[in-house]
């Protein structure tokens, strides 16, 4: 019997896989990696070793990892650090076959809890357990293409956030110093060219206004037509003379200014070169850019964080990921809905929480999604903030219809398709657009009352008129049977 037990343990035994994980923890001057060995559930460390995040310091990484038949080599996404070790793991000619499976995972996974110990060796042990038991889900990682447009409409979303930043600077300076103007904006040039006239005449506002109307500084003739309207309005502080240490932060501001604008153009011009030979990915803009709210800058931002939508199985999966569903609190038979999720794309949620507020608070032409804002308005009046983010989900679901199943957005969604079977007229159908028509009648009926009540007393002569134009038009052609 006991000879049996022993054959039978040495069959088991022979029969026994192991596997190999590599766990590479990575920081902005080194890499430390560990490798994991699997052996029935049983996890053993063999061994631990420190490398420079340089060139050399990653090719003698890639050395000492071929050695072993690795199946997994797993690292956690740390921003900016990451993709120069994964890009140089993957360029690597060297690996044994099969080769190793490398997965970026999102440090979510390994999230440590207050008080527990951080160490680089645990936490790099601990990505290739995950690794060996299954868990380590790979990150969308964008590449080629989708790489620069993400990172050049990243770029630009940066740099207008500190060209708003610097706006709003000068706008406190010249507060703090009595020009409080509630009319001046500076999103337009003629704020900027009134600012570039005081920097020029060493803080002095009587003087830069009449440099302006006099053209002794080179500006735009609109900024000479804005002026000269809002003349009236400068005139009480006129008298104002910034100090010197304001003149030269002025000119800082300016300078910032024109850089951060300038990089703007630059990026842009770059986009456009790309977009030339992405004519899938520029059409896919210009669906995207015909929703209210999203002009072509914010569509190219949303395309190039998404990358391809066929990565998202169905739309709560995507919406998990844009930042555009709740969380979800469930236990027993509690289950509530939260706030949204942190673990996101903060790109996507960010942009779909500020064009749900533009569709609620700036945009007018009228839309299914226009009239949807209103609603969450009305709804949550003392909780705008909660609108604009419904709004958003919104938008977000639009885009991925949009995207998933190739369609044109339509800013009246509700059709109604009308068969007039039972009616003589047998070949005819009509496809009515039920808000759009109820839009145009309300038109119609509030001009025809305005123009009643301006002409008492010839309602059945204008009412006659109208019939007879209408029976003209090329509409009454289509209407007959």
């Amino acid at each position: 019997m006991a000879h049996l037990i022993l054959k039978k343990k040495s069959f088991t035994k022979s029969i026994t896989t192991e596997r190999l994980a590599a766990g590479l923890d990575i920081h902005k001057h080194y890499v430390t990696a560990s490798l994991v060995k699997n052996n029935d559930q049983n996890f053993r460390k063999i061994k631990t070793q420190e490398f420079q995040s340089n060139p050399e310091g990653l090719l003698a990484l890639c050395r000492f990892l071929r050695k072993y038949s690795l199946q997994y080599i797993v690292m956690e996404s740390t921003g900016v650090y990451t993709p120069p070790v994964y890009n140089f793991l993957r360029k690597y000619n060297g690996w044994p076959e099969p080769e190793p499976d490398m997965r970026v995972i999102n440090p979510s996974l390994i999230r440590k809890y207050p008080g527990e110990v951080h160490q680089d060796t645990l936490d790099s042990e601990l990505l290739a357990k995950l690794g060996l038991l299954g868990l380590a889900k790979q990150s969308f990682l964008p590449s080629g293409r989708i790489e620069e447009l993400r990172r050049l409409s990243r770029e630009i979303q940066i740099s207008q956030q500190e060209s708003t930043r610097i706006k709003a600077r000068i706008k406190r300076v010249l507060s703090q110093w009595g020009l409080t103007l509630s009319n001046i904006n500076f999103n337009n040039g003629w704020a900027l060219d009134l600012c570039h006239a005081i920097v020029v005449k060493e803080g002095s506002i009587a003087s830069a206004l009449l440099a302006i109307l006099n053209k002794e500084i080179k500006t735009s003739s609109y900024t000479i037509r804005t002026i000269n309207s809002r003349l009236d309005d400068f005139i009480p502080y006129s008298e104002i003379i910034l100090p010197r240490s304001i003149n030269v932060l002025f000119k800082g501001y300016l300078a910032n200014l024109a850089m951060s604008q300038s990089l703007i153009s630059l990026c842009i011009k770059q986009i456009e070169e790309i977009l030339k030979d992405e004519p899938k990915f520029s059409y896919d803009i210009w669906r995207l850019a015909q929703i209210s709210g999203i002009d072509e800058r914010t569509a190219t931002l949303i395309c190039a964080e998404i990358g391809d939508i066929n990565r998202f199985p169905t739309m709560k999966q995507f919406l998990s990921y844009a930042g555009a569903a709740a969380t979800v609190y469930q236990s027993g038979t509690t289950t509530r809905k939260g706030h949204l999720s942190k673990r996101v794309n903060n790109w996507l949620k960010t942009t779909f929480y500020h064009t749900g507020k533009i569709i609620c608070t700036v945009v007018r032409k009228d839309s299914d999604l226009r009239n949807y804002g209103k609603i969450q308005m009305s709804q949550h009046r003392d909780k705008k903030r909660l609108g604009y983010a419904n709004t958003g989900i919104k938008v977000a679901r639009i885009v991925y219809m949009i995207l998933k199943h190739d369609r044109l957005y339509n800013p009246f969604h509700e059709e109604k398709s009308i068969d007039f079977e039972e009616m003589p007229m047998k070949d005819v159908k009509y496809t009515i657009k039920i808000k759009e028509l109820r839009r145009r009648t309300n038109i119609y009926i509030r001009f025809m009352q305005k123009l009643c009540d301006e002409f008492e007393g010839q309602k059945d002569q204008i009412h006659a008129n109208f019939m007879e134009i209408w029976k003209e038009s090329a509409a009454w052609d289509t209407m007959k049977v």
